[in-house]
Protein backbone atom coordinates (compact mmCIF):
# COMPACT_ATOMS: atom_id res chain seq x y z
CA UNK A 1 0.00 0.00 0.00
CA UNK A 2 1.52 3.30 -1.09
CA UNK A 3 2.40 5.82 1.62
CA UNK A 4 1.62 8.69 -0.77
CA UNK A 5 -1.41 8.90 -3.04
CA UNK A 6 -1.65 10.33 -6.59
CA UNK A 7 -2.15 13.82 -5.15
CA UNK A 8 1.01 13.63 -3.08
CA UNK A 9 -0.88 13.23 0.21
CA UNK A 10 0.84 11.09 2.84
CA UNK A 11 -0.89 8.78 5.28
CA UNK A 12 0.24 10.57 8.45
CA UNK A 13 -2.82 12.34 9.87
CA UNK A 14 -2.14 15.46 12.00
CA UNK A 15 -2.78 14.65 15.66
CA UNK A 16 -5.33 17.43 16.15
CA UNK A 17 -7.45 16.03 13.30
CA UNK A 18 -7.05 12.42 14.49
CA UNK A 19 -8.13 13.42 18.00
CA UNK A 20 -11.18 15.23 16.63
CA UNK A 21 -12.17 12.04 14.80
CA UNK A 22 -11.66 9.94 17.95
CA UNK A 23 -13.78 12.29 20.04
CA UNK A 24 -16.55 12.46 17.45
CA UNK A 25 -16.76 8.67 16.99
CA UNK A 26 -16.53 7.79 20.71
CA UNK A 27 -13.01 6.30 20.49
CA UNK A 28 -14.31 3.17 18.75
CA UNK A 29 -15.29 1.63 15.45
CA UNK A 30 -18.44 3.33 14.21
CA UNK A 31 -19.91 -0.04 13.16
CA UNK A 32 -19.18 -2.31 16.15
CA UNK A 33 -17.66 -0.10 18.88
CA UNK A 34 -14.34 -1.96 19.02
CA UNK A 35 -11.51 0.12 20.47
CA UNK A 36 -8.64 -1.22 18.31
CA UNK A 37 -9.21 1.24 15.51
CA UNK A 38 -7.78 2.44 12.19
CA UNK A 39 -8.42 5.77 10.49
CA UNK A 40 -10.33 5.19 7.26
CA UNK A 41 -10.57 7.84 4.54
CA UNK A 42 -14.19 7.26 3.68
CA UNK A 43 -15.26 10.28 1.64
CA UNK A 44 -13.26 10.66 -0.47
CA UNK A 45 -11.23 7.44 -0.38
CA UNK A 46 -7.55 7.95 0.37
CA UNK A 47 -6.55 7.41 -3.24
CA UNK A 48 -8.53 10.54 -4.24
CA UNK A 49 -8.02 12.69 -1.14
CA UNK A 50 -6.17 15.98 -1.39
CA UNK A 51 -6.07 16.68 2.36
CA UNK A 52 -6.79 15.10 5.74
CA UNK A 53 -10.08 16.35 7.18
CA UNK A 54 -12.05 15.09 10.16
CA UNK A 55 -15.21 15.18 8.05
CA UNK A 56 -13.76 12.73 5.53
CA UNK A 57 -12.26 10.24 8.02
CA UNK A 58 -14.04 7.61 10.14
CA UNK A 59 -12.93 5.08 12.75
CA UNK A 60 -13.14 1.40 11.85
CA UNK A 61 -11.76 -1.50 13.86
CA UNK A 62 -9.22 -3.81 12.27
CA UNK A 63 -11.88 -6.42 11.50
CA UNK A 64 -14.43 -4.03 9.98
CA UNK A 65 -11.74 -2.22 7.99
CA UNK A 66 -10.61 -5.57 6.61
CA UNK A 67 -14.18 -6.44 5.61
CA UNK A 68 -14.56 -3.06 3.89
CA UNK A 69 -11.30 -3.53 1.99
CA UNK A 70 -12.32 -7.03 0.85
CA UNK A 71 -15.79 -5.87 -0.16
CA UNK A 72 -17.53 -7.74 2.67
CA UNK A 73 -18.83 -4.57 4.35
CA UNK A 74 -20.69 -2.19 2.07
CA UNK A 75 -20.41 1.57 1.95
CA UNK A 76 -24.18 1.76 2.42
CA UNK A 77 -23.96 -0.08 5.72
CA UNK A 78 -21.05 2.03 6.91
CA UNK A 79 -22.87 5.21 5.89
CA UNK A 80 -25.70 4.35 8.31
CA UNK A 81 -23.25 4.55 11.22
CA UNK A 82 -21.47 7.79 10.29
CA UNK A 83 -23.82 9.88 12.40
CA UNK A 84 -25.00 7.04 14.65
CA UNK A 85 -21.74 5.57 15.89
CA UNK A 86 -21.95 2.32 17.82
CA UNK A 87 -19.89 3.62 20.75
CA UNK A 88 -22.23 6.59 21.05
CA UNK A 89 -25.18 4.19 21.12
CA UNK A 90 -23.82 2.01 23.96
CA UNK A 91 -21.86 4.72 25.79
CA UNK A 92 -18.35 3.25 25.45
CA UNK A 93 -15.82 1.62 23.16
CA UNK A 94 -14.44 -1.76 24.19
CA UNK A 95 -11.89 -4.51 23.73
CA UNK A 96 -10.74 -7.56 25.72
CA UNK A 97 -7.47 -8.34 27.46
CA UNK A 98 -5.83 -11.69 26.74
CA UNK A 99 -5.52 -13.22 30.22
CA UNK A 100 -4.29 -16.77 30.81
CA UNK A 101 -5.28 -19.50 33.25
CA UNK A 102 -2.48 -18.56 35.66
CA UNK A 103 -2.86 -15.74 38.18
CA UNK A 104 -1.61 -12.60 36.36
CA UNK A 105 1.03 -10.35 37.82
CA UNK A 106 -0.20 -6.79 38.28
CA UNK A 107 2.13 -3.83 38.60
CA UNK A 108 0.46 -0.59 39.64
CA UNK A 109 2.85 2.34 39.58
CA UNK A 110 5.94 0.81 41.15
CA UNK A 111 4.03 -1.63 43.37
CA UNK A 112 4.26 -5.29 42.31
CA UNK A 113 1.36 -7.64 43.10
CA UNK A 114 1.83 -11.40 42.74
CA UNK A 115 -1.09 -13.67 43.56
CA UNK A 116 -3.06 -10.81 45.11
CA UNK A 117 -6.84 -10.47 44.78
CA UNK A 118 -7.51 -6.84 45.73
CA UNK A 119 -4.90 -4.60 44.12
CA UNK A 120 -6.39 -1.19 44.90
CA UNK A 121 -9.24 -0.96 47.41
CA UNK A 122 -10.78 2.46 48.14
CA UNK A 123 -13.58 3.10 50.65
CA UNK A 124 -15.23 -0.28 50.22
CA UNK A 125 -14.81 -0.41 46.43
CA UNK A 126 -12.34 -2.55 44.49
CA UNK A 127 -10.76 -0.13 42.03
CA UNK A 128 -8.63 -3.01 40.66
CA UNK A 129 -9.01 -6.69 41.51
CA UNK A 130 -8.36 -10.22 40.21
CA UNK A 131 -10.84 -13.09 40.45
CA UNK A 132 -10.33 -16.78 39.72
CA UNK A 133 -11.62 -18.44 36.53
CA UNK A 134 -15.34 -19.10 36.32
CA UNK A 135 -14.62 -22.63 35.05
CA UNK A 136 -11.56 -24.91 35.19
CA UNK A 137 -9.08 -23.99 32.49
CA UNK A 138 -10.67 -20.59 31.93
CA UNK A 139 -8.91 -17.24 32.27
CA UNK A 140 -8.42 -15.34 35.50
CA UNK A 141 -10.70 -12.30 35.54
CA UNK A 142 -9.49 -8.73 35.87
CA UNK A 143 -12.04 -6.17 37.08
CA UNK A 144 -11.49 -2.46 37.58
CA UNK A 145 -13.20 0.90 38.03
CA UNK A 146 -10.73 3.68 37.23
CA UNK A 147 -11.65 7.32 37.82
CA UNK A 148 -9.77 10.51 36.98
CA UNK A 149 -8.59 13.19 39.40
CA UNK A 150 -12.10 14.72 39.36
CA UNK A 151 -13.70 11.40 40.30
CA UNK A 152 -15.17 10.80 36.82
CA UNK A 153 -15.15 7.28 35.28
CA UNK A 154 -12.45 6.85 32.62
CA UNK A 155 -12.06 3.08 32.18
CA UNK A 156 -13.91 0.03 33.45
CA UNK A 157 -12.80 -3.59 33.19
CA UNK A 158 -15.49 -6.25 33.47
CA UNK A 159 -14.13 -9.81 33.46
CA UNK A 160 -11.21 -8.81 31.18
CA UNK A 161 -13.27 -6.63 28.81
CA UNK A 162 -12.14 -3.03 29.07
CA UNK A 163 -14.52 -0.18 28.32
CA UNK A 164 -13.75 3.50 27.80
CA UNK A 165 -16.66 5.95 28.26
CA UNK A 166 -17.38 8.28 25.37
CA UNK A 167 -17.20 11.21 27.86
CA UNK A 168 -13.39 10.88 28.02
CA UNK A 169 -11.39 13.76 26.58
CA UNK A 170 -9.08 11.45 24.63
CA UNK A 171 -8.26 7.74 24.42
CA UNK A 172 -5.50 6.19 22.31
CA UNK A 173 -4.44 2.58 21.87
CA UNK A 174 -0.93 2.23 20.44
CA UNK A 175 0.59 -1.23 20.52
CA UNK A 176 0.13 -2.72 24.00
CA UNK A 177 -0.53 0.66 25.63
CA UNK A 178 -3.85 2.38 26.44
CA UNK A 179 -3.56 6.09 27.26
CA UNK A 180 -6.39 8.25 28.58
CA UNK A 181 -6.02 12.01 28.91
CA UNK A 182 -8.19 14.53 30.72
CA UNK A 183 -6.73 17.38 28.65
CA UNK A 184 -3.97 17.88 26.12
CA UNK A 185 -1.17 17.68 28.73
CA UNK A 186 -2.58 15.52 31.51
CA UNK A 187 -2.44 11.71 31.36
CA UNK A 188 -4.78 10.34 34.04
CA UNK A 189 -4.37 6.64 33.14
CA UNK A 190 -1.86 4.64 31.15
CA UNK A 191 -2.01 0.85 30.96
CA UNK A 192 0.33 -1.61 29.27
CA UNK A 193 -0.86 -5.14 28.63
CA UNK A 194 1.70 -7.95 28.33
CA UNK A 195 -0.49 -10.99 27.61
CA UNK A 196 -1.27 -13.41 28.97
CA UNK A 197 0.25 -12.95 32.44
CA UNK A 198 0.97 -9.29 33.17
CA UNK A 199 -0.86 -5.94 33.32
CA UNK A 200 1.07 -2.79 34.15
CA UNK A 201 -0.63 0.40 35.30
CA UNK A 202 2.12 2.78 34.23
CA UNK A 203 0.32 5.86 35.46
CA UNK A 204 -2.82 6.54 37.47
CA UNK A 205 -4.14 9.85 38.82
CA UNK A 206 -7.42 9.02 40.52
CA UNK A 207 -9.78 10.40 43.17
CA UNK A 208 -12.74 8.73 44.84
CA UNK A 209 -14.59 10.77 47.47
CA UNK A 210 -11.88 12.05 49.88
CA UNK A 211 -9.30 9.44 48.83
CA UNK A 212 -7.01 9.18 45.84
CA UNK A 213 -3.81 7.93 44.28
CA UNK A 214 -1.03 9.33 42.12
CA UNK A 215 0.96 6.29 40.98
CA UNK A 216 3.60 6.03 38.26
CA UNK A 217 6.37 3.70 37.08
CA UNK A 218 9.12 6.09 38.15
CA UNK A 219 9.31 8.48 41.06
CA UNK A 220 7.40 8.64 44.35
CA UNK A 221 4.01 6.95 44.73
CA UNK A 222 1.38 8.99 46.58
CA UNK A 223 -1.89 7.85 48.13
CA UNK A 224 -4.27 9.60 50.52
CA UNK A 225 -7.49 8.93 52.42
CA UNK A 226 -9.07 11.82 54.25
CA UNK A 227 -6.33 13.41 56.34
CA UNK A 228 -4.04 10.41 56.04
CA UNK A 229 -1.46 10.41 53.27
CA UNK A 230 1.52 8.28 52.36
CA UNK A 231 4.43 8.63 49.93
CA UNK A 232 6.55 5.60 49.05
CA UNK A 233 8.95 4.63 46.29
CA UNK A 234 8.07 0.98 45.66
CA UNK A 235 6.35 -2.01 47.21
CA UNK A 236 5.36 -5.63 46.78
CA UNK A 237 2.53 -7.88 47.93
CA UNK A 238 2.73 -11.63 47.37
CA UNK A 239 0.15 -14.29 48.26
CA UNK A 240 -2.01 -11.78 50.12
CA UNK A 241 -5.61 -10.69 49.87
CA UNK A 242 -4.87 -7.00 49.38
CA UNK A 243 -2.13 -4.65 48.23
CA UNK A 244 -3.11 -0.97 48.60
CA UNK A 245 -6.08 -0.29 50.89
CA UNK A 246 -7.49 3.19 51.50
CA UNK A 247 -10.14 3.72 54.17
CA UNK A 248 -11.26 7.00 55.75
CA UNK A 249 -8.20 8.29 57.59
CA UNK A 250 -6.26 5.06 57.10
CA UNK A 251 -3.82 3.59 54.58
CA UNK A 252 -2.57 0.00 54.49
CA UNK A 253 0.03 -1.53 52.20
CA UNK A 254 -0.32 -5.30 52.11
CA UNK A 255 -3.03 -7.39 53.73
CA UNK A 256 -3.63 -10.60 55.58
CA UNK A 257 -3.34 -13.93 53.81
CA UNK A 258 -6.90 -14.94 54.70
CA UNK A 259 -8.86 -14.37 51.45
CA UNK A 260 -12.11 -13.85 53.35
CA UNK A 261 -10.81 -10.88 55.31
CA UNK A 262 -10.97 -7.30 54.11
CA UNK A 263 -7.84 -5.65 55.56
CA UNK A 264 -8.40 -2.52 57.57
CA UNK A 265 -6.62 -0.31 60.01
CA UNK A 266 -8.90 2.51 61.11
CA UNK A 267 -6.61 4.65 63.20
CA UNK A 268 -8.39 7.91 62.45
CA UNK A 269 -11.17 8.84 64.81
CA UNK A 270 -10.19 7.63 68.27
CA UNK A 271 -7.86 10.50 69.13
CA UNK A 272 -10.02 13.06 67.34
CA UNK A 273 -13.18 11.81 69.05
CA UNK A 274 -11.52 11.93 72.48
CA UNK A 275 -10.92 15.67 72.06
CA UNK A 276 -14.68 16.21 71.98
CA UNK A 277 -15.40 14.88 75.47
CA UNK A 278 -14.99 18.19 77.32
CA UNK A 279 -16.53 20.19 74.47
CA UNK A 280 -19.61 18.11 73.78
CA UNK A 281 -20.08 14.79 75.64
CA UNK A 282 -23.11 13.86 73.53
CA UNK A 283 -21.26 14.35 70.27
CA UNK A 284 -18.36 12.47 71.82
CA UNK A 285 -20.59 9.47 72.50
CA UNK A 286 -22.06 9.78 69.02
CA UNK A 287 -18.58 9.68 67.45
CA UNK A 288 -17.57 6.69 69.53
CA UNK A 289 -20.72 4.84 68.53
CA UNK A 290 -20.38 5.43 64.80
CA UNK A 291 -16.69 4.59 64.87
CA UNK A 292 -17.50 1.24 66.48
CA UNK A 293 -20.32 0.50 64.06
CA UNK A 294 -18.31 1.33 60.95
CA UNK A 295 -15.28 -0.66 62.09
CA UNK A 296 -17.44 -3.71 62.70
CA UNK A 297 -19.18 -3.37 59.33
CA UNK A 298 -15.84 -3.17 57.51
CA UNK A 299 -14.45 -6.20 59.32
CA UNK A 300 -17.51 -8.31 58.59
CA UNK A 301 -17.58 -7.62 54.88
CA UNK A 302 -19.93 -4.62 54.61
CA UNK A 303 -17.03 -2.32 53.81
CA UNK A 304 -18.71 0.22 51.54
CA UNK A 305 -21.47 0.99 54.04
CA UNK A 306 -18.95 1.03 56.90
CA UNK A 307 -16.72 3.51 55.06
CA UNK A 308 -19.70 5.72 54.25
CA UNK A 309 -20.73 5.83 57.91
CA UNK A 310 -17.17 6.52 59.04
CA UNK A 311 -16.61 9.31 56.54
CA UNK A 312 -19.91 11.00 57.40
CA UNK A 313 -19.10 10.67 61.08
CA UNK A 314 -15.69 12.26 60.54
CA UNK A 315 -17.24 15.14 58.58
CA UNK A 316 -19.75 15.74 61.38
CA UNK A 317 -17.06 15.82 64.03
CA UNK A 318 -14.85 18.20 62.04
CA UNK A 319 -17.62 20.49 60.80
CA UNK A 320 -17.66 24.03 62.14
CA UNK A 321 -21.08 24.80 60.71
CA UNK A 322 -24.17 23.98 62.75
CA UNK A 323 -26.22 23.79 59.55
CA UNK A 324 -23.63 21.50 57.97
CA UNK A 325 -23.67 19.29 61.04
CA UNK A 326 -27.44 18.95 60.92
CA UNK A 327 -27.41 17.95 57.26
CA UNK A 328 -24.63 15.45 57.77
CA UNK A 329 -26.27 13.92 60.80
CA UNK A 330 -29.52 13.47 58.92
CA UNK A 331 -27.61 11.77 56.09
CA UNK A 332 -25.75 9.60 58.54
CA UNK A 333 -28.97 8.53 60.19
CA UNK A 334 -30.45 7.39 56.88
CA UNK A 335 -27.33 5.35 56.15
CA UNK A 336 -27.30 3.87 59.65
CA UNK A 337 -30.85 2.60 59.21
CA UNK A 338 -29.48 0.17 56.61
CA UNK A 339 -27.30 -1.31 59.32
CA UNK A 340 -29.84 -3.77 60.72
CA UNK A 341 -30.78 -5.14 57.30
CA UNK A 342 -27.15 -5.54 56.28
CA UNK A 343 -26.19 -7.25 59.53
CA UNK A 344 -29.23 -9.49 59.38
CA UNK A 345 -28.41 -10.61 55.83
CA UNK A 346 -24.66 -10.97 56.22
CA UNK A 347 -24.25 -12.13 59.81
CA UNK A 348 -27.27 -13.90 61.26
CA UNK A 349 -27.34 -16.80 58.84
CA UNK A 350 -23.68 -17.45 59.58
CA UNK A 351 -24.35 -17.28 63.33
CA UNK A 352 -21.95 -14.36 63.61
CA UNK A 353 -22.24 -11.40 65.94
CA UNK A 354 -21.17 -7.83 65.99
CA UNK A 355 -20.27 -5.51 68.83
CA UNK A 356 -20.76 -1.77 69.07
CA UNK A 357 -19.33 0.63 71.63
CA UNK A 358 -22.23 2.66 72.96
CA UNK A 359 -22.60 4.97 75.93
CA UNK A 360 -24.61 8.02 76.90
CA UNK A 361 -22.40 8.65 79.94
CA UNK A 362 -19.17 6.66 79.76
CA UNK A 363 -17.80 5.86 76.27
CA UNK A 364 -15.87 2.86 77.56
CA UNK A 365 -18.97 0.89 78.57
CA UNK A 366 -19.52 -1.99 76.12
CA UNK A 367 -22.83 -3.64 75.44
CA UNK A 368 -22.77 -7.40 75.29
CA UNK A 369 -21.67 -8.60 71.89
CA UNK A 370 -24.62 -10.06 70.06
CA UNK A 371 -27.48 -9.27 67.80
CA UNK A 372 -29.43 -7.41 70.49
CA UNK A 373 -26.55 -4.95 71.00
CA UNK A 374 -27.06 -3.72 67.43
CA UNK A 375 -30.62 -2.74 68.32
CA UNK A 376 -29.32 -0.89 71.38
CA UNK A 377 -26.81 0.87 69.16
CA UNK A 378 -29.51 2.10 66.83
CA UNK A 379 -31.67 3.28 69.77
CA UNK A 380 -28.68 5.13 71.22
CA UNK A 381 -27.93 6.70 67.86
CA UNK A 382 -31.47 8.01 67.53
CA UNK A 383 -31.49 9.30 71.10
CA UNK A 384 -28.19 11.10 70.57
CA UNK A 385 -29.39 12.72 67.37
CA UNK A 386 -32.63 13.84 68.99
CA UNK A 387 -30.88 15.32 72.01
CA UNK A 388 -27.98 17.01 70.26
CA UNK A 389 -29.72 18.33 67.17
CA UNK A 390 -33.35 18.69 68.24
CA UNK A 391 -34.51 16.03 65.79
CA UNK A 392 -37.58 13.82 66.10
CA UNK A 393 -36.50 10.39 64.99
CA UNK A 394 -38.86 7.73 66.30
CA UNK A 395 -37.42 5.55 69.10
CA UNK A 396 -38.24 1.93 69.76
CA UNK A 397 -40.11 1.34 73.00
CA UNK A 398 -39.00 -1.42 75.29
CA UNK A 399 -36.41 -3.95 74.26
CA UNK A 400 -35.09 -3.75 70.69
CA UNK A 401 -36.25 -6.53 68.39
CA UNK A 402 -34.05 -9.52 67.75
CA UNK A 403 -32.28 -9.38 64.42
CA UNK A 404 -32.94 -12.98 63.46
Amino acid sequence: MSAINKNGLGRDIPEAIARKVRQRDGFGCIVCGGALITYDHFEPEFVDATEHTAEGIILLCIACHGKKTKGLLSRETIEKFRNNQKAKQIGFSFEAFDVGDEHPEIIIGNYVCINVQSILYIYGVDALSIHPPEAPGGPFRINANFLDERGQPILKIVNNEWRTPIENWDVTVIGQRITIKSDIRNICLQLRNEPPRRLIVEKLKMRYRSAGADLREEGPQKVWAGRADLTFNEGMSRDQHAAITLLPGSISLGGRENPGFVPHSIDYGVEQISLLYDLDPVLYAFGTLTHGISTSLIEYGCAELGCEILELSRNIIESESEEGINLLVASLHKVTLQYLDICNERLCNANESIGAVVSLRDPYVNFDIGSRSVGHAIIATRALLNKRFDLNFELWSGEPPEMC
